[in-house]
């Protein structure tokens, strides 16, 4: 093995690494066995966003998760201005994973951004290989759905009326 052949492997163990390290940290995939966790971290790819590049626009349906490693993005309906921010540490798109509802929302790059995602493709073919964790998954949703609830009725002004989500 030549120098530059091992310094690319070397480069793709760390990489590898580094995407296990931080599904352990993510709710959603932190409760998995080691073996769908490692498949999810080796199918997991890193993309670069320079500011004003979109991820994605508002009304695609392509499902992804996405795991905000450095930089910032920001999810704006069409009509309007920025209502989230994503930073290092923040992620989401795991409800994108599971079904195929057009996005609500266009995400952008504020600045210079590098991001982990795993494409809904890849998600389901890791299901397939370990059926057992569809549940994990499922459960994993509905308690995020649940604290998400808890927290908007918990913020809502006084007098006005909040339905949460799993009561639709």
């Amino acid at each position: 093995m030549n120098s530059s052949t091992e310094t690319e492997s070397n480069k793709q163990t760390s990489e590898f690494q580094k995407n296990l390290d931080i599904l352990r940290q993510v709710t959603f995939f932190s409760g998995l066995d080691l073996e769908p966790l490692k498949v999810f971290a080796y199918l997991a790819t890193r993309e670069r966003l320079k500011p004003g590049e979109s991820l994605f626009k508002q009304g695609e349906q392509e499902g992804q998760f996405v795991y905000v490693i450095s930089g910032r993005l920001a999810a704006f309906h069409n009509d309007g201005g920025a209502l989230v921010e994503f930073g290092p540490d923040n992620y989401f798109g795991f409800m994108a994973l599971i079904g195929k509802s057009p996005h609500l929302f266009t995400v952008t790059a504020e600045e210079e951004s590098i991001f982990l995602t795993i494409s809904r493709e890849r998600f389901f073919k890791t299901l397939e290989q370990f059926p057992g964790i569809g549940t994990r998954f499922l459960v994993a949703v509905s308690e995020a759905v649940g604290n998400w609830e808890r927290k908007a009725l918990e913020k809502g002004a006084a007098g006005e009326q909040h339905v949460g989500v799993s009561l639709l």
